[in-house]
């Protein structure tokens, strides 16, 4: 059951990273939708042994390094200090938490402190280079997830249309 809740817990802190990168604020939208490849509620729902069969083609659909999840509590939680001052940032983060608690219906993200936390989210204001396009990295050995600030900034108009279109679409078809 443990090593159960440990690859729950893998896939998604995959998972939420990806969507921490991809969930900016819109304040007319009230709920927050993950662009990216997201475990389906069936998938999380699946038997120990399913889990436990499947490990490998699970972390390579959904690019787990197992050696680098060192973020989480010995319950296979995680505790997130948001180290950044730009409010909508803060405010995504806290979105992307909350969506994952429900989609899991159970809380696995709590919100931390400087003091207490097991994972840092933070911003990095280092320009891209030809060599270097990565638009966020998680550094095990601190145990904190970076964003390029530039590449938020620049993909946040165009996340917050296509969110606006999904919801518009979604409205339509009811």
């Amino acid at each position: 059951m443990r090593k159960l809740h440990h690859l729950k817990a893998q896939s998604l802190i995959a998972a939420a990273t990806v969507t921490l990168l991809a969930t900016p604020v819109i304040t007319s939208i009230t709920t927050a939708q993950a662009a990216s490849v997201t475990p389906s509620s069936a998938l999380l729902k699946k038997s120990n042994g399913y889990y436990r069969t499947h490990a490998r083609a699970l972390g390579k659909k959904y690019k787990l390094a197992f050696d680098a999840q060192s973020a989480l509590k010995k319950n296979g939680k995680a505790v997130v200090y948001v180290n950044t001052k730009d409010k909508t940032l803060k405010q995504s983060v806290k979105l992307a938490m909350a969506y994952w608690n429900k989609k899991l219906g159970k809380t696995e993200f709590t919100q931390g402190s400087k003091k207490n936390h097991t994972l840092t989210f933070g911003v990095s204001k280092a320009a891209a280079s030809k060599s270097d396009q990565s638009d966020a990295w998680w550094t095990p050995m601190t145990k904190k997830l970076d964003v390029r600030w530039s590449y938020y900034t620049a993909e946040k108009q165009n996340i917050g249309i296509s969110m606006t279109n999904q919801l518009n679409n979604a409205f339509y078809k009811q």
